[in-house]
């Protein structure tokens, strides 16, 4: 056998190997209302918008794609939806200090504005994520007055409240 074919048969081994390894799965039952949402409810649009776009990543309920199951891939899906949900995750609003909900309100803001978000790899194959320009200015509307209420509800200290 030559070098070659014993290299190709070596890389077929370990990607068959690699089929056997299950994948994380993020399938908590999908919530009827995020609790963000509970909390400071929203238009329908923006909300399904959220939910569309960012959902897949930051929540914890992940609509997954066939190819999901073909390993590197489901690996690499579940560490996008780990790192996802590190930065934020709708169904864990909650658990967040309102100082922290606030932040992650802002970093939402700044991504979307930035371009970073939705990741551009992501809409390729999910067209329903990519964001209009009407989307997201209807998000950072909500957004601003999200960031409002929180500095109300909870008398944030002014070193601590946005100048947006």
């Amino acid at each position: 056998m030559t070098r070659f074919k014993k290299i190709a048969l070596g890389v077929l081994v370990v990607l068959l190997g690699m089929q056997l390894i299950p994948s994380k799965n993020n399938t908590a039952p999908e919530l009827e209302k995020h609790p963000l949402f509970v909390d400071y409810p929203t238009s329908h649009t923006v909300e399904n918008t959220i939910r569309f776009a960012c959902g897949d990543c930051h929540s914890n309920h992940t609509e997954y794609p066939w190819y999901s199951n073909i390993q590197p891939v489901g690996m690499w899906l579940d560490h996008h939806v780990e790192e996802g949900k590190e930065h934020f995750n709708i169904d864990a609003w909650n658990e967040y200090t309102p100082k922290k909900q606030k932040h992650k309100i802002e970093e939402c803001m700044e991504v979307i504005e930035s371009g970073e978000m939705p990741m551009e790899s992501y809409v390729k194959m999910h067209p329903k994520a990519n964001l209009t320009e009407v989307q997201k200015k209807e998000i950072k509307l909500w957004a601003k007055g999200l960031i409002d209420s929180l500095d109300r509800r909870h008398h944030l200290p002014k070193e601590i409240r946005s100048d947006r």
